[in-house]
């Protein structure tokens, strides 16, 4: 009986644990592109975010031409619920600054590392290569980029 409430009272400080804020950590990336005036890069930009955010949960927030900057809310990580856990979400701000002939994007992680009884579910290192992935994403499709 001593065992089994020392389970049940271990389990419940299992989701206690305290949770690790990450907004602190930014992810960047700058790109030259010689030969694309600010409105090419502009659009090719927003067409990247548009192709990125598949998910209905991922919106662009912010387009602005004239400024040069497009910024979205990007679902970095899902988990959908089951039996005995719910539904996490994990989000990073996604914001690309154009000019002529260089872009730059940031990931701006937002939140609390998710976790599942008391284990996280999406670490920093796996952050840290979604953000990248996502940084060699944009550059290649601005490197391969067809109009037609």
């Amino acid at each position: 009986m001593k065992k089994l409430l020392l389970l049940i009272i271990a389990i419940s400080f299992v989701g206690c644990a305290p949770l690790k804020m990450v907004t602190e950590i930014k992810y960047e990336g700058i790109i030259e592109m010689p030969d694309k005036s600010k409105t090419e890069l502009f659009g090719m930009s927003n067409e990247w975010m548009v192709k990125q955010f598949t998910d209905a949960r991922s919106v662009i927030q912010f387009s602005n031409l004239e400024i040069g900057t497009i910024s979205g809310k990007y679902l970095m990580y899902y988990s959908p619920p089951s039996q005995y856990t719910i539904e996490i979400n994990f989000y990073s701000i996604i914001t690309i600054h154009v000019k002529d002939y260089k872009v730059q994007i940031n990931i701006d992680p937002q939140g609390f590392l998710p976790r599942s009884w008391g284990v996280e579910v999406y670490s920093m290192e796996q952050i840290k290569n979604d953000a990248n992935r996502l940084i060699l994403s944009y550059e290649n499709y601005l490197e391969t980029y067809q109009k037609f």
